[in-house]
């Protein structure tokens, strides 16, 4: 498909571009680049990303590296004396064999277990009309099911859908699987089934009903399908709640587990990111253990515990370029829903706390959108991550209609920022973006200050002043939200000196402890300190800040190192590993006017990032050594 309207604009651009590199300006930038250029390569910044040594005989030979090691030495140790019998008992077993093959067997065990369920509970439960109605309509349903001799597996094996994302997958197969032979015992089995989830109902009530049977339901998936699995994981994040994404971490974790041991021939992937997020590990406990709310803080540790072996999962389940940019493109598609719900709200109107905006110095301000987060600023760090990986696919080697799709996709994205009105999200959002365009061209830096220049003049003229207002308000201690931040910064730097060794333990329980003996005027009260790396040495002590640091500077290593960087013309890993490093900055720096953390789900999306940069900084070194076309 030809856009002549695209075309046209790459025709002034490409005049453009020789007019600029004619020019006086453009002759004296690249002079000064070049100079600049030859500095830097001298510097021990440079030789901090070119650095790629393999240390692996010195790391595995340390205290520290025996320590980390030794998860996986357990694994592979159950891995050799249970792998046989697990796979003894899948075959063997009637519950195991059963539970493995739910793909495969006939659909009218299910009717079986949901006719079961809807008669006891018609008998057993107390129901209203439209609970009577629903529960006949199972039965009806119950009795349809039962007359198909088919597989799940059959059903949807001829899809479309199947046929397109079979390939992804590896253990996802497309070939002609007959049904599973039926015993009758079977047959009781689900009628057993039907009849707890009916005592579960009556005794439990309904939502737990729906928890425990959604848990057996995911588990039963993900032990056939641990790929597909972290995709929908993925692809829910920013729209499920925490505690859901919770359990589907540790069902992820606990099904890879059963992998690792199943499969003699797995082998880990070893990433020196690894290393970092061990030392995280550590810190985490520690501040658990040496807390001042202890109970709370190992709750509030179990979370970053899921999402961190939710990270160990991805990095080990995806191994493909395709499987790679297929997450990548579930990722930013759950990001246009996320955008697209904000964009809703701003134009039908939504629910804004009052102290979101200050209405003294920011009336024209009508609302601020929040979309599933629940929180402008939080939906503005989750857009600061995304909106890089956005403009990064639009320089990637695809069809142009996909392109205009992925154009249309970014304005969303960047509408939604603007109506977040979050200024730290949007001086993260500038700098992630310029980052990126900078390390891909040098001539953006020229653009960018034009741009700097000309868009404050452009919105004045055009009457758009709201925008330039809440910009200039940054550093404005008359700002309600400005002052109360800076009140909160103080008293927090004022607890890191009494506590900056050892730290007052996770989480905001902790945090509210001891913050009342250190506040100040304006900020009486605070869940937290407003400000990630402040927050972070509060809770941990100096190995919590050391650690994250560690954390930052690995995964920043990772994806600007000089070798990904140098394929960044001609590798699309390369243009999305820069882009992904360059949300994570703009990330990093709104975490210094915020408490990124404090959203769960922005936890989680967090470790996705780091994830996503870790597999594909693996998959093109891998595919460098084998000489491949990027």
């Amino acid at each position: 498909m030809n856009s002549k309207v695209l075309s046209f604009f790459a025709g002034v651009l490409a005049k453009l571009n020789i007019c600029y590199q004619e020019s006086f300006f453009g002759k004296a930038f690249n002079k000064i680049w070049s100079v600049l250029g030859k500095a830097f390569c001298g510097s021990f910044i440079y030789r901090f990303f070119s650095d790629e040594r393999e240390r692996t005989g010195v790391w595995e030979g340390s205290i520290f590296g025996k320590i980390v090691s030794v998860p996986q030495k357990i694994l592979l140790f159950f891995q050799k004396k249970l792998s046989p019998w697990i796979c003894r008992q899948l075959e063997n077993s009637v519950i195991c064999s059963s539970f493995s093959k739910w793909n495969i067997v006939s659909v009218r065990i299910y009717g079986v277990a949901v006719i079961a369920f809807a008669v006891a509970t018609t008998f057993f439960r107390e129901n209203s009309k439209f609970t009577f109605a629903l529960l006949t309509f199972m039965e009806i349903g119950g009795l349809a099911i039962v007359l198909i001799n088919r597989s799940i597996h059959q059903l949807v094996n001829g899809s479309a859908i199947f046929k397109a994302i079979g390939g992804i997958f590896v253990d996802l197969k497309g070939e002609d699987i007959p049904v599973a032979r039926v015993k009758f015992h079977h047959y009781i089995i689900a009628v057993l089934i039907g009849f707890i989830m009916c005592g579960i109902c009556v005794y439990a009530g309904v939502g737990a009903l729906v928890i425990i049977v959604g848990a057996v339901l995911a588990f039963a998936f993900l032990v056939k399908y641990l790929s597909l699995g972290v995709f929908l994981t993925v692809a829910f994040s920013p729209v499920l709640p925490t505690m859901v994404l919770v359990g589907l971490s540790f069902i992820c974790a606990f099904v890879f587990v059963l992998h690792v041991i199943k499969n003699k021939e797995f082998t880990f992937v070893k990433a020196p990111m690894n290393v970092a997020v061990v030392f995280f590990v550590i810190a985490l406990l520690w501040g658990v253990i040496n807390s001042f709310a202890t109970m709370s803080s190992l709750k509030q540790v179990m979370v970053h515990g899921s999402f961190i072996l939710f990270y160990f999962v991805v990095i080990n389940v995806i191994r493909t370029k395709e499987q790679w940019k297929a997450l990548l493109k579930v990722f930013i598609a759950s990001a246009f829903i996320v955008a697209l719900y904000g964009i809703v709200q701003n134009f039908f109107g939504v629910s804004s706390a009052e102290s979101w905006i200050d209405e003294d110095m920011f009336g024209n301000i009508g609302q601020r959108v929040y979309s599933f987060f629940n929180n402008p600023n939080v939906l503005g760090e989750f857009l600061v991550l995304t909106i890089p990986i956005g403009v990064a696919l639009l320089w990637t080697k695809i069809k142009e209609e996909h392109r205009v799709l992925f154009a249309f996709v970014l304005m969303c994205m960047v509408g939604c920022m603007i109506f977040t009105w979050s200024r730290g999200a949007w001086l993260g959002m500038l700098i992630a973006v310029a980052l990126y365009l900078v390390i891909s061209d040098k001539r953006w830096m020229f653009a960018g200050i034009l741009c700097v220049l000309l868009i404050p003049i452009a919105l004045y003229v055009t009457g758009n002043t709201a925008i330039i207002e809440r910009f200039i308000s940054i550093g404005n201690t008359a700002d309600t939200s400005t002052a109360y931040r800076v009140s909160i910064w103080n008293a927090s730097v004022n607890m890191i000196g009494d506590f900056w060794v050892c730290g007052i333990g996770i989480g905001s329980d902790a945090y509210t402890t001891i913050y009342p003996s250190y506040a100040l005027p304006g900020a009486k009260f605070a869940l937290h300190s407003h400000n990630l790396f402040l927050q972070f040495w509060v809770e941990t002590g100096l190995i919590g800040i050391v650690s994250l640091v560690a954390v930052i500077l690995g995964f920043i290593k990772t994806v600007f190192s000089t070798s990904v960087v140098r394929k960044i013309k001609n590798s699309d890993i390369a243009k999305i590993l820069v882009a992904l490093g360059a949300g994570f900055l703009g990330f990093i720096f709104q975490g210094l006017t915020d408490y990124v953390w404090y959203n769960y789900k922005i936890l989680m999306i967090f470790w996705i990032i780091i994830a996503l940069g870790v597999s594909g900084a693996r998959i093109l070194k891998e595919e460098s050594k084998g000489g491949d076309s990027l």
